[in-house]
């Protein structure tokens, strides 16, 4: 909440409660029958009144700034919100077509990367041992399982 708004609703409220007490006075001065004591207390009356009806207008405008804010914050998230979805679906679509053309996807990957070196066909038959030795790999593959 900001300042003016919390000064504005406090004033406001401040100043009606004051009134109590010359309409009490007005109220007597009635039933009395003293028109200038019933005057009186009106005059204090009126003044307190536009005194809190002045703070009701303070917080209003406060009110209305902060309702202002909140929607432009609220605007900022939504397009921060369609950002990150625009690049999450570019990123998943991206995805979906290397998945559909693996080997384009390899040979762009291989363009963008200008430090690669070409693949040979030697280097990639090898596997390792579980000593670390290379040994060149067969054309069918082998698999052993331990019980």
């Amino acid at each position: 909440m900001r300042a003016d708004t919390a000064n504005g609703l406090i004033g406001a409220n401040a100043y009606l409660q004051e009134t109590r007490v010359p309409m009490k006075v007005y109220k007597e001065a009635r039933a009395e029958g003293d028109t200038a004591k019933m005057e009186r207390a009106m005059g204090y009356v009126e003044k307190l009144g536009s005194a809190a009806i002045d703070h009701k207008k303070q917080a209003d405008k406060g009110l209305k700034e902060e309702a202002k804010q909140a929607r432009a914050e609220a605007e900022e998230n939504r397009e921060e919100l369609a950002q990150r979805i625009k690049e999450r679906r570019t990123e998943t679509q991206e995805r979906i077509e290397e998945a559909r053309n693996p080997e384009e996807a390899e040979n762009t990957a291989a363009e963008n990367n200008s430090e690669s070196k070409p693949v040979s066909e030697s280097t990639v038959n090898l596997t390792y041992t579980k000593d670390g030795e290379v040994r060149e790999q067969s054309g069918e593959a082998e698999f052993t399982a331990v019980v």
